[in-house]
């Protein structure tokens, strides 16, 4: 099965670069941020099972999109990182204290 991929082929080119790349370009953050969105969304998938095959098809433009993402985003989910100190952000805290 011949697979294309709906995210931008700008992440293609943009992962032949990725080590020059940094959160300083903003360029490369948007076209990161609105592939991510579409999976994010649900709009689109990086992954789904081909039912003539049964075989598993990776959107590779998708992977890419979401490995880039840690490099042209980098620091955005570190703000505030140090606001829970000792305890799990994920959880509720306790009644009984």
């Amino acid at each position: 099965m011949r697979f294309t991929s709906s995210r931008p082929a700008a992440v293609d080119e943009l992962w032949e670069r990725r080590a020059e790349l940094s959160p300083a370009d903003a360029q490369a953050r948007g076209v990161v941020v609105a592939a991510v969105d579409m999976l994010d969304t649900g709009r689109a998938r990086v992954a789904f099972v081909d039912e003539s095959t049964g075989d598993v098809v990776v959107d590779e433009r998708a992977k890419r999109a979401i490995l880039l993402a840690f490099k042209v985003l980098a620091g955005a989910s570190q703000r505030g990182a140090g606001r829970h100190r000792g305890r799990r952000a994920d959880r509720k805290p306790r009644d009984d204290r």
